[in-house]
């Protein structure tokens, strides 16, 4: 059945929406209004009729606007869950309402994620209440045994440990499908996460206490900052693991009582994944905790071994490293595999390692070296990321660190045609940090006057508004029914009604949010038939013009970038968000673009999608600048693809985005009417770029 014929009876007006209208306001209404209708649309009208239902029991019970915000983020990723499991979840929440406040509900969520990702069945028992870790789970929520209410507490812990002040925050889980939170230990403060979940221990406090613990011990025995570059990632996981080693055995030599704490929540880490990467490094890491654990594996024993020997000198970092390095080359001789998107370090006390090293000027970590192995998330942001703060909309990162300068990574589904599959989490997002010389020139873009003059005149002229039936007037010539209707059940339950009860001819502003995303593929470096600029440069030229123009129009916009190498590694660029002006840091972030790798266009076009659902504007455009057909390095089949970019732009079409295609391959006419239909425009001259750029936005707005 379509999504048209699923919501084609949903109600004008959900019955939640007149009460939180009445509290915190009308934009507050139709926010939760428009994204009911998009659950409606997505998972279907009846998960969305049960969220209305259980909605006034989670306002009732969390009467903040914030949680409110916070309520309306957690129902808009639940369409991302099946749909199976979608109806599970929405049929609990009454329930789960009247135990749980909507940041324990969130957690509740992901545990039931995390333990069942691979087990859909379960997953659905889970969110049912009929499996027994839904009811361990919903008590352990119960108990409240968060960050918030340990604060004070956990101050003077840490104090008393590290002898002196130590600012303490807290990180919050970000997307639904993102990894296991980890504390993040910096020179100035120390965040942990908001909550942590039954799978990561039964005993939260204790949980705290040996997280915070942990914290210090770096503070007092690691080296800071230390250079990564060059440094494989499994590397850098093993050096981490036995630098926390290290500084634990050297914190429990002050404080002998450690070892008891921090004992409580390695067994449980060391009895999964035997002989993954995550399965050996807990093992490791338990049997140096404990002196009198055994194994069975060689690589284990000798990790073992070979740190107790260095036991005599246990401040000689250099030392550890070494025997890092020689374990670190053992597991490559063993081919075991490492993902650094999925790898979390473990037991759940250990942060995320962070402090150690200074990844250079993008402060990220270095790119992949291998594939990756990725089965469970739909949208997984970078642990890293996570632990300071950068996520969705719940966290923040720490004071002045911008959200373009660090690297995040989201998990994307991929549609296989062939075997009519899509694929969960199988492509990879990064967020990358755009590396812009410092003797960039900040200066505005160089265009003709009247050219420009004359694009500026044009969006403004159809940002006018449009003849519309006004609604809810206090005069008018039509009656307006629903306005009469809702007037008069008013009068019969005894509430004063609202007297504006006509319609009247008036008119109005289409409100619209743009985002322009350009390809910056390898391909775009070759240059214009007789000329010196490339491609690239044609494209940078045309997106400063329009960019410009919009900006003076007080057009709402965003321009990102995007090539790929392999699906592992889909590189996104954020050149100009929606709530920044087109200034000259902006600029000059288009004019640092450099053409690189491939094109997976439907990735890139999903990841594009996702920030414009989080605008709430009535009209939604997404204009895609490329210069040839889908393709990527891991992937011979020529259609792949492009029937994968079909159908994300069938998908975003679905969610109220209009998708547009300025395409300069000569050659697109066999593919680009399949994956746009007749929104696309083919450019048969590239040197016309900047004024065909231009006309095709004018025109979008019109539409």
């Amino acid at each position: 059945m379509s999504n048209l014929a699923r919501t084609s009876s949903k109600p004008a007006e959900w019955s939640i929406q007149r009460a939180v209208g009445e509290r915190w306001g009308e934009f507050a209404a139709k926010q939760l209004g428009l994204r009911l209708d998009r659950i409606a649309e997505q998972a279907g009208l009846h998960i969305a009729e049960q969220l209305d239902q259980a909605l006034p029991r989670i306002i009732h019970r969390d009467g903040t606007e914030q949680h409110f915000h916070d309520l309306l983020d957690l129902l808009e990723e639940l369409p991302a869950l099946g749909s199976g499991e979608a109806a599970g979840l929405a049929g609990s929440l009454a329930y789960l309402a009247e135990h749980l406040d909507v940041p324990g509900l969130r957690r509740w969520t992901v545990t039931g994620l995390r333990a069942y990702g691979q087990h859909p069945a379960k997953m659905l028992a889970y969110f049912r209440l009929d499996d027994p870790l839904a009811a361990r789970s919903l008590a352990h929520e119960q108990a409240n045994v968060r960050f918030a209410t340990l604060h004070n507490l956990l101050q003077y812990y840490v104090d008393g440990l590290l002898g002196d002040h130590l600012g303490l925050s807290s990180c919050g889980q970000g997307a639904l499908h993102g990894p296991p939170l980890r504390s993040v230990v910096t020179e100035g403060g120390l965040f942990l996460p908001e909550g942590y979940s039954v799978l990561d221990g039964a005993d939260g406090s204790a949980l705290y206490r040996a997280a915070a613990a942990h914290a210090v011990a770096h503070l007092k025995f690691s080296p800071q900052k230390l250079p990564a570059a060059g440094l494989k990632p499994m590397l850098l996981a093993v050096i981490a693991l036995i630098e926390d080693a290290r500084v634990e055995y050297l914190m429990m030599r002050e404080l002998p009582g450690l070892h008891a704490l921090w004992s409580r929540f390695h067994q449980a880490a060391a009895d999964a994944d035997g002989l993954s990467f995550a399965g050996l490094g807990c093992r490791l890491a338990l049997a140096l905790h404990d002196p009198d654990r055994e194994d069975d594996n060689y690589w284990v024993n000798k990790g073992v071994r070979l740190f107790r020997e260095q036991l005599s000198e246990p401040g000689d970092y250099a030392a550890f490293r070494r025997i890092a390095s020689i374990l670190a080359n053992d597991l490559g001789q063993m081919r075991v595999r490492f993902s650094a998107e999925s790898y979390v370090p473990a037991p759940a006390y250990r942060d995320d390692n962070s402090f150690l090293w200074d990844y250079g000027e993008s402060q990220a970590p270095p790119p992949q070296q291998e594939p990756l192995q990725l089965d469970t998330a739909r949208m997984e942001r970078d642990e890293k990321d996570q632990q300071t703060g950068h996520g969705d909309q719940p966290q923040a990162p720490p004071a002045s660190v911008s959200p373009l300068q660090v690297q995040v990574r989201f998990e994307y589904p991929e549609w296989d045609y062939q075997s009519a599959v899509e694929r969960d989490a199988w492509t990879t997002v990064i967020e990358q940090p755009l590396a812009v010389k410092a003797t960039m020139s900040l200066a505005p873009p160089v265009s003709a006057p009247q050219s420009h003059r004359n694009l500026f005149s044009m969006i403004k002229a159809r940002q006018l508004s449009r003849s519309t039936k006004l609604t809810r007037q206090w005069e008018g010539e039509e009656l307006d029914l629903n306005a009469a209707v809702a007037a008069r059940v008013d009068m019969r339950s005894g509430l004063p009604p609202d007297p504006r009860v006509f319609k009247r001819p008036g008119r109005r502003l289409i409100e619209s949010a743009i985002l322009v995303l350009l390809d910056i593929s390898e391909s775009t470096n070759d240059c214009l038939p007789g000329r010196f600029e490339s491609l690239l440069d044609a494209i940078k030229s045309a997106t400063l013009n329009l960019g410009t123009a919009m900006d003076e129009a007080k057009q709402k916009f965003a321009i990102h970038a995007f090539c790929s190498n392999g699906r592992q590694e889909v590189s996104y660029y954020r050149l100009k968000d929606f709530d920044e002006t087109f200034g000259g840091v902006e600029q000059t972030r288009v004019r640092a673009l450099r053409g690189s790798c491939s094109t997976r266009m439907g990735t890139a076009l999903r990841h594009a999608q996702a920030m414009l659902a989080e605008q709430a504007f009535e009209r939604k455009i997404l204009l895609l600048v490329t210069d040839g057909e889908p393709s990527d390095v891991d992937v011979g089949d020529a259609n792949y693809l492009i029937e994968d970019t079909a159908r994300a732009v069938r998908v975003i079409h679905g969610a109220g985005t209009i998708p547009f295609c300025l395409t300069v391959d000569k050659k697109a006419e066999r593919y680009v009417a399949q994956i746009f239909g007749d929104r696309y425009l083919l450019l048969e001259n590239p040197q016309d770029l900047v004024a065909q750029l231009s006309h095709v936005f004018v025109r979008l707005l019109s539409r």
